[in-house]
């Protein structure tokens, strides 16, 4: 198993660029990408995705190797033939919805399964925990979604955008956190978790 779970994404910092491009399994144009979004049309998202592919290009991923499916109004190909899956960021409710409606989950669990490369951003670092919990998020659950029972392949909840929010609600994730018993882990856009079969490590700029 190999997770490349980031609270933004792995471009951030030489850090979490070369922890990232270490996990790969084959020579980086040989490696071929799936960008999964459930947003193409927002100017914000566009051109997040856009820096998105001129990173992996910068290194070394071919453009041929390199696909975006929308979650919400496209197919999506077998996962099969390819070395990284990369799920983007947006409201955790609204991912984990079009996940579980497309039938995408023993999916990517069977790609997680044999040790394909799994990166998070945002909400695709989120879902790989054991649920969603508003208490604990920046999102709404606006779609009033039932099942939020996640992948479960880490067994605390990720406190992303950790530097970004607002200095009230994290004091109010960490009280819910410990008055109920749930493990978490603040990270902010500058770090990731790295999690390889049972381990994990977190990975932070280095200071100078």
């Amino acid at each position: 198993m190999k997770l490349f779970l980031a609270s933004w994404a792995p471009w951030k910092n030489k850090k979490l660029e070369e922890e990232f491009l270490a996990l790969l399994p084959k020579p980086r144009n040989q490696n071929k990408l799936f960008i999964l979004t459930i947003d193409t049309t927002s100017n914000f998202h566009v051109e997040l995705l856009k820096q998105a592919i001129i990173w992996y290009k910068e290194k070394g991923f071919q453009d041929s190797n390199i696909k975006i499916y929308n979650l919400k109004t496209e197919q999506i190909p077998d996962f099969r033939d390819i070395q990284v899956l990369h799920i983007w960021g947006g409201n955790n409710y609204h991912y984990l919805q079009s996940i579980k409606e497309k039938g995408l989950e023993p999916k990517i669990r069977e790609f997680i399964e044999r040790d394909g490369v799994y990166v998070g951003s945002s909400a695709g670092s989120n879902i790989m925990a054991p649920d969603l919990d508003e208490n604990l998020s920046n999102d709404v659950n606006d779609i009033c979604l039932d099942d939020v029972k996640c992948f479960g392949y880490i067994d605390f909840h990720l406190l992303v955008h950790w530097d970004t929010t607002e200095g009230q609600a994290r004091t109010n994730q960490i009280r819910y956190a410990w008055k109920n018993g749930k493990r978490v882990l603040p990270l902010t856009d500058e770090q990731a978790v790295m999690v390889v079969d049972s381990g994990y490590h977190i990975i932070s700029p280095d200071i100078y």
